[in-house]
């Protein structure tokens, strides 16, 4: 067990990182099993199972830089099912009659080429494929062209890829999801991903800067996406913001402290950190088989996600926690708070996670421009209005009251005040 609150230190991140590995060595032998009872499209050329193989050969380069690997007992099995199937005869033969699935289906193999695992007759398939002209060449959004060309970078210290270098699409993050501010109340998952993956991929897991780009500025995006994604109560999202917190310089956010609290309390009582919210058609209890094979894929993501977070604390040179302190005095705010947004009691998922957010040992200070956010995000999306305006009657009166967090709420009452003005607001709360 850690305390929620507490910095994390590198014995535990080493034992979180080999449980994950441990978690991985026990499923992916049974992925095509799995596949059975997983959702799927006919014909689709990358499958659940390849994404799942691509995924893994990541982790284990990224926990090899940071000396979280090798010395892990599950560390060859996992490398040799990496390598059949991510090698594998279909995979050769699908980036051979379509050579833009080496941008997907091949970043399995360009992982495990970066960690000096090579295969020369992969590297032909895959150089004969780029001179195509094809490889890269589809729409995408820019974060993939990102993940594409890091990837291509960790295979190049082992592989020979002169005269493909065209391969690799150009990226810039003016571009991209650093270019703009986030702002919990307009972000959706999709916002929040784009981000997330570009600061993964533009930092090189934090070995690097992005130049031309404010880390502060950025820093903020990245608190309000993590109050997002507290808001709706979403961990696989939440671990993905708190390592895109942890690749950035300086210290900590407010809300990256409090959703690692978050994390931490609920790896320590449920024992894994949850995906998505059961599906409609989610296996009964009584099938064994199917149920095994529906958590792993609910709740994979997650703990790889945990466990790149782990590696790329290990990474950093600088101490991400620093001894929390009050940074403005906040008294009874955080209840306050709660109960203006969520006053009916129980309040669903995003409640409850309000309620544990405020029952955090973190300062008070801390946790209610964090709870402040969340509320605003919970209101907004359930459009109420008149709890929007009840949250900046209290915020007036407290050392929170110019935060960007009241000036974003402000902003769209102003909108909904010009849209009662042209007489059309009868379908807002739908819409």
């Amino acid at each position: 067990m850690v305390r929620q609150e507490a910095a994390p230190e590198d014995g535990y991140l080493h034992r979180r990182i080999d449980e994950v590995l441990d978690y991985a060595c026990t499923h992916l032998p049974s992925l095509d099993e799995y596949a059975e009872w997983w959702p799927s499209r006919e014909g689709e050329l990358v499958r659940v199972q390849d994404k799942i193989l691509g995924e893994t050969s990541m982790l284990l380069l990224i926990a090899d830089r940071a000396g979280s690997g090798r010395s892990s007992p599950h560390w060859g099995r996992l490398t040799d099912l990496c390598v059949r199937g991510c090698r594998s005869d279909r995979v050769l033969c699908a980036m051979a009659r379509h050579p833009r699935a080496v941008s997907s289906l091949g970043l399995g193999h360009l992982f495990l080429t970066g960690l000096g695992n090579v295969d020369a007759d992969v590297d032909l398939v895959v150089s004969h494929a780029c001179r195509t002209g094809d490889v890269g060449r589809q729409e995408c959004v820019p974060f993939r062209r990102l993940e594409f060309a890091w990837a291509w970078r960790q295979a190049s210290r082992f592989s020979d890829w002169t005269g493909l270098s065209a391969s690799v699409r150009g990226w810039a993050h003016e571009s991209s999801a650093l270019a703009w501010d986030s702002v919990g109340i307009y972000l959706n998952r999709d916002d929040c991903y784009a981000l997330t993956h570009t600061l993964m991929y533009a930092t090189d897991f934090g070995a690097t800067g992005v130049p031309g780009v404010d880390v502060e500025r950025l820093r903020a995006s990245v608190s309000s996406s993590i109050c997002f994604a507290l808001a709706i109560a979403d961990y696989d999202l939440l671990g993905e913001l708190l390592l895109g917190d942890a690749v950035l310089p300086g210290e900590a956010s407010p809300a990256a402290r409090c959703g690692w609290a978050v994390r931490t309390r609920t790896l320590n009582t449920l024992g894994h950190l949850p995906g998505p919210p059961p599906c409609e058609d989610e296996p009964p209890e009584d099938d064994p088989r199917a149920r095994t094979a529906y958590l792993f894929w609910r709740d994979y993501h997650p703990a790889y996600v945990d466990a790149l977070l782990c590696t790329s604390l290990l990474g950093r040179v600088e101490p991400w926690f620093t001894e929390p302190h009050d940074r403005l005095s906040a008294g009874s705010v955080p209840a306050r708070i709660v109960e203006t947004a969520w006053p009916d009691g129980d309040g669903g998922p995003s409640g409850r996670m309000a309620r544990t957010v405020e029952e955090l040992e973190i300062p008070a200070g801390l946790r209610a421009p964090v709870l402040a956010e969340m509320a605003a995000i919970a209101l907004v999306r359930r459009y109420d209005l008149i709890g929007l305006r009840r949250l900046l009657e209290l915020l007036e009166g407290t050392p929170f009251k110019d935060t960007g967090t009241v000036e974003s709420v402000r902003r769209f009452l102003t909108n909904q005040f010009a849209l009662a003005a042209t007489g059309r607001a009868g379908q807002a709360a739908g819409a």
